[in-house]
């Protein structure tokens, strides 16, 4: 089986969100998590997962070293923009690994090896859970050195690194709506060249996929139910994104003591219970006792 390791750095005090990413983790024991964070809370971790002590003064010391320039970025955020360049940066930690890949916290995880399967980590160098542009808070990257080093086939990639400005190189440099729409990354006037960029232009000499196994918005009726993430109760997938959710007012945010075993995420809110269980009451005992007393 092909060994995946999933990184992230995320500094500051952990959301309310990181314990679904962690119970989500969990329930993926093939795949290894190492979170660097200089986040001090004691917690009780998966066996997958490893969390590494770790600040922006290391970062920029480790990315400097690594990539052989001088790294000195002030805001966390920017990181974002070296996922790309993760395979290099922490060569150490990914070395017994046949594929190491980037992730956000702000996920919770379904089955991933239900779609990373074999087949298609045999067959592609790189995948990303979006279809239109590379899903930077979750994407897969071949272990090697052609694979591991693709960002520098961007010409920008120098001046990426050595400036505070956010970039979106691990995404489509900002196209968002453009790409979306169907335009090729290659026709769209960008800032710099993204990975996306580098992608479409490798095409011919490495073996990318891109495909939509994600959740993300606020559509409600999701489920997760030990490992299995499920959306309307029919469509499994291999994620949700809490991009949307965590950024709107009226959702409930609080901080559970304990994630349960299953738990469904609906527009504004997360419960223990089912919205289909309450209508299922509803159906099957309010709703003819109302009909028998209206026919009185």
């Amino acid at each position: 089986m092909n060994k995946i390791v999933l990184l992230n750095c995320y500094l500051g005090k952990l959301p309310w969100y990181f314990d679904f990413f962690l119970k989500s983790c969990e329930s993926n024991p093939s795949v290894d998590f190492i979170v660097f964070s200089n986040d001090e809370e004691k917690r009780v971790l998966p066996g997958n997962v490893k969390m590494i002590k770790f600040s922006l003064e290391t970062f920029n010391s480790l990315a400097s070293q690594k990539l052989n320039l001088e790294v000195k970025i002030t805001n966390a955020y920017k990181i974002c923009d070296f996922k790309p360049a993760f395979g290099v940066i922490f060569q150490e930690e990914i070395s017994s690994y046949d594929f190491w890949g980037v992730c956000d916290i702000d996920l919770v995880f379904g089955r991933i090896r239900e779609f990373m399967t074999e087949d298609l980590l045999d067959n592609y160098d790189v995948i990303s859970v979006k279809d239109s542009f590379p899903s930077g808070y979750f994407l897969l990257f071949r272990n090697n050195e052609i694979i591991n080093n693709l960002f520098k086939k961007s010409k920008d990639h120098k001046l990426i690194f050595t400036s505070n400005e956010n970039y979106c190189f691990d995404e489509c440099g900002g196209a968002y709506d453009e790409v979306i729409s169907g335009i090729n990354i290659l026709d769209v006037p960008t800032k710099t060249e993204s990975i996306h960029h580098v992608l479409a232009k490798e095409q011919n000499n490495i073996r990318v996929h891109f495909d939509l196994f994600i959740i993300e918005g606020t559509p409600g009726k999701i489920k997760w139910e030990n490992g299995i993430l499920s959306y309307k109760n029919e469509y499994e997938v291999l994620l949700y994104h809490f991009s949307s959710y965590k950024n709107n007012v009226f959702s409930n945010m609080k901080k559970w003591k304990k994630i349960p075993d299953c738990f469904y995420i609906d527009k504004y809110n997360i419960r223990k219970y089912s919205n289909y269980n309450i209508s299922a009451k509803w159906t099957d005992s309010i709703k003819p006792n109302l009909k028998k007393f209206l026919l009185r």
